[in-house]
């Protein structure tokens, strides 16, 4: 970061040509000086102002051939083609990040906070030629690549909420809240009784099996299997961190 003026501005590399577009659009947008990239002006003091914030932003050998283009929006074109390359390798390119989006999965090493920066910052570079990932997309392709241990909640979350309504944000606070509950329901109670957890729990409906015995009278076996199953409520848990049951 280069600080210019009492502003810090992102200089261009030649590999964030991604994030540092979207960091300078955000910036010129705040000053009210984007309309001047994006449609070209006539005004030339908004336009030098323009260039002369973008020419902060590059490298010092970018700069004399930049200095002589004569508007903004030439300027800006000018990096996206040496930063993105020609039409055939900015499509090459395209062609392997949507392969590296479609493949995108969580890893279980990773925290729910990594995968979100590895997630935004491969959708930043699909924008930057050309491809756009909205948010609902991407949050269904978060919830979509989540390990085994967060099955469960990602499904609720698709079934109970409005995707078009969540960020990616908020399905970390769902998941990080979902941690927090199996992390819970490892201890042990004040009795010492060991509390099961989420996929011990899973194992047991899916069995349909609450209690059994092994070598009992005949009434005991009976009211083990008539009695009716429970269900686990992923997104719940009380307050020692137990998993709802209803």
């Amino acid at each position: 970061m280069r600080e210019v003026s009492g502003t810090s501005w992102l200089t261009l590399t030649r590999t964030n040509y991604g994030e540092w577009s979207v960091t300078m659009k955000v910036k010129l947008r705040a000053r009210r000086l984007w309309n001047d990239v994006d449609k070209g002006t006539d005004n030339e003091e908004d336009d030098m102002s323009t260039l002369e914030a973008i020419l902060t932003a590059v490298p010092v050998e970018y700069r004399d051939p930049l200095g002589m283009k004569s508007s903004a929006k030439e300027m800006w074109e000018v990096i996206a083609a040496m930063s993105v390359g020609s039409d055939r390798a900015k499509k090459a390119m395209a062609q392997l990040l949507k392969q590296e989006y479609a493949n995108l999965k969580f890893k279980d090493a990773k925290s729910v906070e990594d995968f979100s920066v590895h997630l935004q910052s491969l959708t930043n570079k699909l924008r930057s030629h050309d491809i756009t990932i909205d948010e609902e997309e991407a949050v269904s392709k978060y919830l979509h690549s989540v390990p085994m241990k967060y099955i469960q909640i990602a499904l609720s979350i698709e079934t109970m909420l409005d995707l078009s309504t969540l960020t990616i944000e908020d399905v970390i606070g769902h998941l990080q809240a979902m941690d927090e509950c199996m992390e819970q329901a490892t201890t042990t109670t004040d009795s010492g009784k060991l509390l099961l957890t989420e996929e011990e729990w899973t194992v047991r409906r899916n069995s349909g099996v609450t209690s059994s015995s092994r070598g009992g009278d005949g009434k005991r076996h009976n009211k083990a299997s008539s009695e009716k199953k429970k269900k686990v409520d992923p997104n719940a848990c009380d307050a020692v961190g137990r998993w709802a049951i209803g």
